[in-house]
């Protein structure tokens, strides 16, 4: 592969409204709906977008001229919003007196984006091969960067999917507002979508159930939740470090687990998947009030092995950073590097 990206580029990008149909749990005729977020909604603010998609490795004829296959996975796409009409609709900020703001989710029908790209010189042993993570495979998302308070500060979709053609296969991805659902809405949309492609035409039955629409709130909580800031800005929060700062921008993560767990039953490679949820499940606006409130109970880090410092001596410590310009960022050389026996006999212990 040539480059970074792979010759990666858009070829289209269109709004995919939810499908009208006879049965009761697809997209209402009637004026929007209006649906309250509750307090599990509105935790997510600050954090991004849902992101996942899969990796078909089958051959397709992606051309400039035919988007076939596009057409075909946006019409089922539509379909499948039918049933998740909600995630259609648009986030709505209302003011309230006394400083406060309210978040809604309006069920407006303006609808998801769709992104058909191409990717001709990208593999599906490009994606799947390296040991490092392919500069390219970023690009197969369509709400990189984004948190889900900016689908607040503007009207932005809730939804998004993107279809990318590769040489020999597809990666189709989903990003989902985290302030609209979670994981389990997010695979449960991305399933039926699939089960409906699959079937190839219209009224066909599901084995996918639809989803339950109504909100939870528990007994005590004020419908709508009312949040003590003036504006969604207030709200959002990025940590911004400029392109080479000099300085520390350091965050610590601590992963947990038994030593029988590691020698006995999963091995290391359970310890780097922990280790991996601790990075996913970092938190910007957490780390911010964090150092902003340092100097009032100041935590020094100290290096000394013992049960009495921040070390214990069964603690296993994994510093330095994949970004790191160590060689140079090369795909190449680190490509070498796991090709090379006795070096991967050292560091493949998993």
């Amino acid at each position: 592969m040539e480059g970074s990206t792979g010759g990666f580029r858009v070829v289209s990008r269109r709004a995919v409204r939810p499908e009208s149909a006879s049965s009761p749990d697809v997209v209402p005729s009637e004026a929007p709906r209006i649906m309250q977020l509750t307090p599990w909604d509105l935790q997510y603010i600050s954090v991004h977008y849902i992101q996942m998609g899969v990796l078909l490795p089958k051959k397709i004829q992606a051309t400039a001229g035919s988007s076939a296959l596009a057409d075909e996975l946006a019409s089922s796409f539509a379909r499948a919003l039918g049933r998740f009409y909600p995630l259609a609709g648009r986030f709505v900020v209302t003011e309230m007196s006394g400083a406060c703001l309210t978040v809604s989710l309006c069920s407006n029908n303006d609808g998801a984006e769709f992104v058909h790209a191409v990717a001709p010189e990208v593999s599906v042993s490009d994606v799947t091969t390296p040991r490092y993570f392919p500069p390219v495979l970023r690009s197969f998302f369509p709400w990189n960067g984004m948190l889900c308070g900016d689908a607040m500060l503007e009207p932005r979709p809730v939804v998004a999917a993107q279809v990318a053609e590769l040489a020999d296969g597809m990666f189709v991805a989903l990003s989902l507002n985290h302030a609209a659902a979670d994981g389990t809405t997010f695979w449960h949309l991305f399933n039926t979508w699939s089960e409906i492609h699959r079937s190839g035409g219209h009224g066909c039955e599901l084995s996918m159930p639809p989803p339950v629409l109504g909100r939870w709130f528990p007994d005590t909580c004020p419908v709508p939740v009312t949040l003590p800031f003036r504006n969604v800005e207030d709200i959002v929060r990025r940590v911004e470090v400029p392109p080479h700062y000099m300085g520390s921008a350091v965050a610590r993560g601590v992963a947990k687990c038994t030593v029988a767990h590691v020698l006995r039953d999963k091995g290391l490679g359970c310890e780097a998947w922990l280790l991996t949820q601790v990075v996913a499940s970092f938190d910007e606006a957490k780390m911010r009030d964090a150092l902003a409130s340092w100097h009032q109970k100041p935590h020094i880090l100290y290096p000394e092995a013992s049960g009495d410092g921040d070390r214990d001596p069964a603690d296993i410590v994994v510093a330095s950073s994949t970004r790191f310009d160590v060689y140079g960022n090369s795909p190449e050389a680190l490509a070498r590097l796991t090709v090379d026996r006795e070096f991967m006999e050292v560091v493949d212990m998993a």
